[in-house]
């Protein structure tokens, strides 16, 4: 007996070769087994010779699926990443060279014209832009730091995820893994801003956030978490 919902497309984990499929159950007591599986069911030692053969050859091609997305995965994050830092790198060289040059004529200039010079827009959209960059990588991160929430490695069980599937048959875990110190050196580094009371990107709903509540700082404007 099984508590999945009938009649509709489910993905549950065959209770033969363990790996996650498509099932539509008509019944309660259906079998939790795959079409792959059903051929070699039974106890004769020919069927559990060809149930051996099976899963070996199924599991070399899942692993074989699982490496092609995970490196599909994994490259294209890095690449983002790699892309907004590009821009924020940009961006603080244009605004460092325009202070520069405000400050290299602050005492030949008059008061006003600092002023002016400040308010250029060229400075207000660099640092507009420096900004947007900051949060489209922000944003990137809380994007996975809740993913890896979901599909992290279970303490209580030896390769296991947290949501019940081995590490091996978790697609999710398996995608994100490869980004995963690059997540918890951002994740580090924006609990010590909060904690120092310089801005963060961390998500609203992150633990450390929660804990400090009202005495978080912002001083730009963040995407929503």
């Amino acid at each position: 007996m099984h508590t999945y919902s009938l009649h509709r497309s489910v993905k549950v984990e065959c209770l033969c070769c363990r790996v996650e499929r498509d099932f539509t159950f008509t019944s309660s007591s259906d079998q939790i087994v795959c079409k792959s599986c059903i051929r070699h069911q039974g106890q004769a030692v020919v069927k559990a010779n060809q149930r051996d053969g099976d899963h070996v050859g199924l599991w070399k091609s899942e692993l074989e699926v699982a490496k092609i997305s995970h490196s599909a995965d994994i490259t294209l994050l890095q690449s983002g990443i790699a892309r907004r830092e590009n821009q924020l790198a940009e961006q603080r060289t244009q605004i460092a060279d325009l202070q520069a040059t405000v400050r290299s004529g602050v005492e030949s200039a008059p008061l006003p014209a600092v002023e002016r010079w400040y308010a250029d827009e060229k400075v207000g959209e660099a640092q507009q832009q420096r900004d947007g960059a900051y949060r489209s990588r922000d944003h990137a991160y809380r994007a996975l730091w809740r993913l890896a929430r979901l599909h992290r490695e279970d303490d209580n069980r030896d390769e296991h995820c947290v949501c019940r599937r081995t590490l091996n048959g978790c697609k999710e875990w398996r995608a994100i893994a490869g980004a995963l110190p690059a997540l918890n050196k951002w994740e580090q580094n924006q609990i010590d801003r909060l904690r120092s009371g310089q801005p963060d990107g961390l998500p609203d709903d992150h633990p450390e956030v929660l804990r400090h509540g009202a005495t978080r700082a912002r001083t730009w404007n963040r995407l929503a978490g």
